[in-house]
């Protein structure tokens, strides 16, 4: 059996590289071959909560190479260079998480990078940009950028108090859109 290392949260403030099997990819899901990932604040939090009952892998933020896909997906093939997130520190997954040499993720929220784009400067960009996008659009009902020729630029208001964080960043680059 095809073996990975992963970042395991074992206590408070202590984690532990951990050899464990390859994931195998579920319908909906794909396998990764992780090549970079981006700390998140809430990944090293993650490592000062409480010990669980079982260890878990952390991080959230990744991006790497499709080695292979579950059933039912169909818009990414194996060798596709892609980017996404997963819920790293997830006590009901506790085998999810970004900090491993391998992963399996959702293949619906997984994004291709292209080429003009490191897999380091892809695994800055998920958690923050779903954030900001969430926010934005959902929360606070900021109108859609259009794409259409027709469409008429909407100058809505917007203030975005900690531009200068991951988040905020992203919330001023997409209400430039």
């Amino acid at each position: 059996m095809a073996t990975r290392s992963a970042l395991r949260h074992v206590g408070p403030g202590n984690v532990a590289i951990d050899t464990c099997p390859v994931p195998k990819p579920g319908p909906g899901e794909v396998l990764i071959k992780v090549a970079a990932v981006a700390l998140n604040p809430i990944d090293w939090k993650m490592m000062y909560r409480q010990a669980l009952a079982q260890p878990t892998i952390l991080g959230c933020d990744f991006a790497g190479i499709v080695e292979c896909l579950g059933d039912l997906v169909d818009r990414l093939q194996a060798g596709d260079r892609v980017a996404g997130m997963i819920q790293g520190g997830n006590t009901l997954r506790p085998d999810d998480g970004a900090f491993a040499n391998y992963l399996v993720a959702q293949a619906h929220i997984l994004v291709r990078l292209p080429s003009n784009i490191s897999f380091e400067q892809g695994s800055t960009l998920p958690t923050a940009l779903l954030t900001a996008g969430f926010c934005l659009y959902r929360h606070h009902s900021f109108p859609y950028p259009e794409q259409s020729e027709k469409s008429q630029p909407v100058q809505p208001v917007l203030l975005v108090y900690g531009g200068g964080t991951a988040i905020g960043s992203m919330q001023i680059q997409l209400a430039k859109l």
